[in-house]
C-alpha cells in the first residue's frame, strides 16, 4: 500500500516530511512551503501562580509556544488536571507603542470547559502558531478552593522551508490563528 497525497483535506497530525502546505497568516497574508521535518510536542506549562475560588487568574502568554522562523506549531489538545475553564486567544495584539506583545490583545479562539475525570481533562483544539502568532491563556477556577492549574499541550512541531508567494501544486491548507479552513 502506497500512501497518495492528494486534494483532499488531511488532518495534520497526517502531514509528513516532502508535504506542501499553504500557510494564510493572520491579516490573511499567504506564503508556500515545504515540510522539511516533523516532531511530537507534548509542552507542560505550570507557570501559573494559585488561582483563588471562583477567580479569573489574567492574560498570559505562552511565549514557550512561539516557534522560530522556520517552524510552525499544530495543536490539537490541551488539557489540565483542575476543573478549570481555559480561554485561549491569538494571535498576541501589540502594546499602544507597537513594540512589546501584549497577551491580553487578540482574537478569542475558543473558551474550553474542562471537567474532572480519571485521565484527566481534555479540549480538543485546532490551532496553527507561527513566529509572534503564539497563545495567550486565561484560567477561571470553577471551583470553591484555590488551585494551582497545570496545562498540557499536544501537538506537532513542523520544520517548514519557504516556498514563496506561487503555489507548488497539491497543497495542505493551514491557517495560523484558529480554525483551519
Amino acid at each position: 500500500y502506497k500512501h497518495v497525497r492528494s486534494e483532499t483535506k488531511m488532518r495534520p497530525e497526517e502531514f509528513r516530511v516532502g508535504d506542501n502546505l499553504q500557510v494564510t497568516f493572520p491579516g490573511g497574508s499567504t506564503r508556500y512551503y515545504k515540510v522539511s521535518g516533523v516532531d511530537e510536542v507534548y509542552y507542560k506549562d505550570d507557570s501559573y501562580a494559585s488561582i483563588a475560588a471562583g477567580a479569573t487568574a489574567s492574560y498570559a502568554a505562552v511565549g514557550n509556544l512561539n516557534p522560530p522562523a522556520n517552524q510552525i506549531y499544530w495543536f490539537g489538545s490541551v488539557s489540565s488536571q483542575s476543573n478549570v475553564r481555559i480561554q485561549i486567544k491569538q494571535p498576541a495584539s501589540t502594546d499602544r507603542l507597537g513594540v512589546n506583545l501584549a497577551p491580553q490583545g487578540g482574537f478569542l479562539f475558543d473558551s474550553l470547559p474542562f471537567f474532572n475525570t480519571d485521565e484527566g481533562n481534555s479540549g480538543k483544539i485546532d490551532l496553527w502558531f507561527s513566529q509572534n502568532n503564539h497563545p495567550s491563556t486565561q484560567v477561571v477556577n470553577r471551583t470553591n478552593v484555590s488551585i494551582t492549574p497545570v496545562l498540557m499541550w499536544i501537538g506537532r512541531r513542523f520544520t517548514i522551508l519557504d516556498l514563496g508567494n506561487a503555489s507548488p501544486g497539491v497543497v495542505q491548507k493551514v491557517k495560523v490563528g484558529g480554525l483551519g479552513d
